[in-house]
């Protein structure tokens, strides 16, 4: 038994070939009506399988040539169709002589059962010679036209549909001809590479691509059908542009190529952004070393001021304190030898005594500034320029302009602290000859400059390297904590100033987020 298959669509066509040819059917096979009506006519079949919507000659014109052959009209005739759903399609279908009508997709066991059904009916009397369609012509072209006029008018509204969507699609979208030649292009397309309709007429993509990328694209397009990469294009006003490039042909009935559909997805923005989080992930992760350097430096610095704090209870005022108790014991032996304790011996010990007790304030202060708590924060960083940095070597004078009761409470010892830690930095490393503090109150901010006139530094990498000054690293930390900023200006040979600003308001800081994230300025 042989079975005729007219139908344009691949897809429905393999699917139709292997069910009848499982069920041991002979299959021939037609891309339209035409070319079924002929084979059908060289090669005489058993039942027919049409598709109505076809090139050349539709399901309903072959059915009507079929049935008017004499030699034909005795074939069964099943339309399997996805696209006249319409009972009036079936009606017409009954009046043009087909046997059955059926609507895609069907299951392939009730689809043979069909076609079985076909067959066993293929010699009753509706088969006959003398068989005729239901209806007259005039009835069936009138229907079929109204038919056809519906389908027409659907498909239109289909276009333009599909027109709308092309025009106003987010994506550059154009038509390309097998050739490389642009047919068409959208809306987007022209905004993305700034060509009109005119300019890209006689054209290819390499005006954007240039013309090895899109010679490379047309080589694997011919062997593989498709493409989909990533390039730079260059729009007409020479701007880059990072796209994402999507190709595939469209077909006709036969698996001609008719054109191929170039859609391009602007990515610049989003290279951007992938970049950024790059860039943010590679900040991170050197942060995260800079961090545990850090650490490991704060841990070492920490033992170290341990071990200098064991070191001086031990060699000064532990060693004072022991010559003490010795001279104490000399003192008695003395008056209970001579009745009276000599003058030298008391002047010797009250002597150690100063001495221990400058150990001990020192460590103190240096521990915790107890000043201030007693008398405040200026009060303190004269304390400390006075007794800790007095030298015969550097002058330092201050200019602080700010009360006590301005200041806030929470700032009171980091601002110390940084005098502390700045100072420091100068009596042991600026070989400075001249030093000068000033605090004072600008509208919203409090600033404190710290300035020498020392050998200085070369400040490039400060901030990312914290080996290069842990103690302007603690500074800085110490400026963040109060919403504040930290400036560092030096180079070598020309001393260094120091400039940290804090809101006057805490909660309310007006420094912006870049400011406040950031390490150094210079």
């Amino acid at each position: 038994m042989k079975v005729l298959i007219a139908d344009d669509d691949e897809d429905a066509r393999t699917v139709l070939i292997k069910t009848l040819e499982y069920a041991g059917y002979s299959v021939d096979v037609a891309t339209d009506g035409l070319e079924a009506l002929k084979m059908a006519k060289a090669s005489p079949c058993d039942l027919i399988i049409s598709d109505i919507l076809m090139p050349e000659m539709d399901g309903f014109i072959l059915c009507q040539e079929v049935m008017k052959d004499p030699q034909l009209k005795k074939i069964p005739f099943i339309f399997y169709t996805a696209s006249y759903a319409d009972p009036k399609d079936e009606q017409l279908a009954r009046y043009m002589g087909a046997s059955y009508y059926i609507l895609k997709p069907l299951e392939p066991m009730n689809l043979l059962k069909i076609v079985d059904q076909a067959l066993q009916e293929k010699n009753k009397r509706r088969f006959s010679s003398n068989q005729k369609p239901e209806k007259d012509e005039m009835t069936i072209s009138t229907l079929y036209n109204e038919r056809i006029s519906q389908k027409l008018q659907q498909k239109v509204a289909d276009l333009r549909l599909c027109r709308n969507i092309f025009t106003k699609a987010n994506h550059a979208i154009a038509v390309i001809d097998p050739e490389g030649f642009y047919l068409e292009q959208n809306t987007s397309h022209q905004l993305l590479f700034e060509y009109s309709d005119e300019e890209i007429l006689e054209k290819t993509p390499s005006i954007y691509l240039g013309e090895d990328t899109f010679c490379d694209i047309f080589k694997i397009l011919a062997s593989h059908g498709v493409y989909r990469g990533e390039h730079v294009a260059q729009t007409k006003s020479d701007v880059k542009v990072d796209i994402d490039l999507s190709i595939f042909p469209v077909f006709d009935h036969r698996g001609k190529t008719l054109c191929y559909v170039w859609m391009n997805r602007d990515t610049t923005v989003q290279k951007c952004a992938e970049k950024n989080v790059r860039l943010k992930s590679e900040q991170m992760e050197e942060l995260t070393k800079e961090l545990r350097a850090l650490s490991i430096q704060l841990s070492e610095k920490e033992e170290i001021s341990r071990r200098e704090f064991s070191r001086v209870l031990h060699e000064q005022v532990g060693q004072d304190l022991s010559a003490i108790r010795i001279k104490c014991c000399n003192l008695l032996s003395e008056s209970q030898s001579d009745g009276n304790p000599t003058e030298e011996t008391i002047y010797r010990i009250i002597a150690l005594l100063d001495d221990a007790i400058s150990s001990t304030r020192t460590l103190t202060s240096d521990l915790y500034p107890t000043i201030l708590d007693d008398l405040g924060i200026l009060p303190a960083i004269s304390w400390y320029k006075d007794l800790v940095l007095n030298s015969d070597t550097l002058e330092v004078s201050l200019d602080l302009e700010v009360s006590a009761e301005e200041l806030p409470e929470n700032a009171k010892l980091s601002l110390f602290r940084i005098v502390q830690e700045a100072f420091q930095n100068i009596a042991k490393h600026a070989f400075a000859t001249k030093a000068r503090i000033t605090l004072k109150k600008e509208e919203r901010l409090f600033k404190l400059l710290i300035q020498d006139n020392g050998i200085g530094f070369e400040t490039t990498g400060l901030g990312k390297n914290p080996a290069l000054g842990i103690g302007l690293t603690l500074v800085k930390e110490r400026c963040l904590a109060l919403s504040g900023q930290l400036n560092v200006k030096s180079s070598p040979g020309k001393g260094t100033q120091l400039t940290v600003t804090i809101p006057v308001k805490q909660e309310s800081s007006y420094l912006t987020e870049k400011e406040t994230d950031s390490f150094f300025y210079f």
